[in-house]
């Protein structure tokens, strides 16, 4: 009779062969059956309290690994136009990664603070960075502008990089954030009345126009628009 794998045979076994990684897999690749269900079961349970697994999605991965489909938040684009999500879910000691969208020309439209499931894997040569590519979108994120921050009496406005946008936002007192004058910054939506300017907080600040990067990050912005 074969005997009943230790913790640490189980959570070896995880981290070999990511994507396979669930209960069921486990007792199939160690022959558990019938009423030994239960002791595997107690044995994740108690690895997962130790913070030496996750589970996710039916999924059982390495504390510090993102399973191989997970949920994540895409940031925005990096001054070189990639797109950059981070990860909804993520515990251990390790840094946050940074995870990199490959948006396929069958994919949907997505931009910041949307929520996608997505197909993820670590890079070979940075474990802290990821590729990401759609499974399928999950919900638009709030609404957002990026666009140019001046300051007023009142606060500031916010005149967008989008061609497609007709209005300026304005941006209360307290709610400006770090933004000064002149400053290319990422705000999202308080309200949309029909009436009046659209009210807003400044949510990200990414310096002037002219630094390095900002230059083809509008550039960007205004092709797709």
């Amino acid at each position: 009779m074969r005997p009943f794998p230790t913790k640490d045979e189980l959570l070896s076994w995880i981290r070999d062969n990511p994507g396979k990684a669930g209960k069921r897999d486990l007792a199939r690749a160690f022959g558990i059956k019938g009423a030994e269900r239960l002791e595997l079961k107690r044995l994740l349970r108690e690895l997962a309290d130790d913070g030496a697994i996750l589970s996710e999605r039916r999924q059982l991965c390495p504390s510090g690994t993102l399973p191989p489909v997970s949920v994540i938040s895409v940031v925005g684009p990096d001054p070189t136009g990639d797109l950059l999500a981070r990860p909804e879910r993520w515990e251990g000691d390790a840094p946050e990664p940074v995870i990199h969208l490959r948006v396929r020309p069958k994919d949907p439209k997505v931009s910041t603070g949307d929520r996608i499931l997505a197909r993820v894997s670590p890079h070979d040569d940075d474990p802290e960075h990821y590729s990401a590519i759609i499974v399928r979108q999950i919900s638009a994120g709030a609404d957002r502008i990026l666009g140019i921050y001046r300051e007023t009496r009142t606060g500031g406005r916010i005149e967008p990089i989008d061609k497609k946008a007709t209005r300026e936002w304005q941006i209360a007192r307290g709610q400006e954030g770090d933004a000064q004058d002149g400053i290319l910054v990422e705000a999202e939506a308080l309200n949309r009345s029909r009436f009046g300017l659209p009210m807003g907080r400044v949510i990200a600040c990414h310096g002037y126009p002219s630094a390095p990067g900002m230059v083809s990050l509008i550039a960007m912005v205004q092709h797709e628009a």
